[in-house]
């Protein structure tokens, strides 16, 4: 799914700002998704030409209006399309796998501080997950029953990302330092 259609997505939630929407993807979508400005503006400014959204300014005191976006039902039409059409295929395009694959190529010092940081983001992707959960125990929840069961497995799969590597980290360096090419051992 492209950046498009996800900006689609977030508006089927209502209208919001480029910033609004960058903060869905940073809370909402960071454990699956990762967009910026850079791509969600061109992507909003390519769905309003299209007419799949539109744009309204509202003033704001001090400021610049701010550009809020709707969408329409063409562009509802368009992305309940693209839905009915996505394969569920999981897709990962990981720098951390690619690491781990020529690891035995990498200084221990390296590989230690690459597991160490990874363990670092995937703290705090728990948290964040476990944080949206927290948001939806008791009294109303704003997410759906398919949203939260998404964002229960993407939590699940999160702390066995962890657990695996915490607990077979020390082999993997032990492994790693015992293979290390010479020129890694000065």
């Amino acid at each position: 799914m492209d950046i498009k259609t996800l900006c689609l997505g977030v508006l089927t939630q209502g209208d919001a700002s480029g910033y609004d929407i960058k903060k869905h993807f940073e809370c909402v979508f960071s454990h699956f998704y990762v967009a910026g400005f850079g791509s969600i503006y061109p992507a909003l400014t390519e769905l309003t030409r299209e007419g799949l959204v539109t744009c309204r300014e509202e003033p704001q005191p001090n400021r610049a209006g701010r550009k809020v976006y709707a969408l329409t039902p063409a562009g509802r039409e368009a992305f309940e399309k693209s839905l009915i059409a996505t394969p569920p295929r999981h897709r990962i395009r990981s720098e951390f796998f690619v690491l781990l694959h020529f690891a035995h190529l990498l200084p221990v010092a390296r590989l230690r501080a690459v597991l160490d940081e990874r363990l670092g983001d995937i703290t705090r992707t728990v948290h964040e997950l476990q944080r949206v959960m927290n948001e939806c125990t008791g009294g109303e929840c704003a997410l759906h029953p398919a949203q939260r069961f998404e964002v229960e497995l993407a939590l699940v799969t999160t702390k066995a990302h962890r657990d695996y590597i915490a607990s077979h980290r020390a082999a993997l360096l032990q492994q790693v330092e015992t293979a290390q090419p010479e020129r890694f051992r000065a």
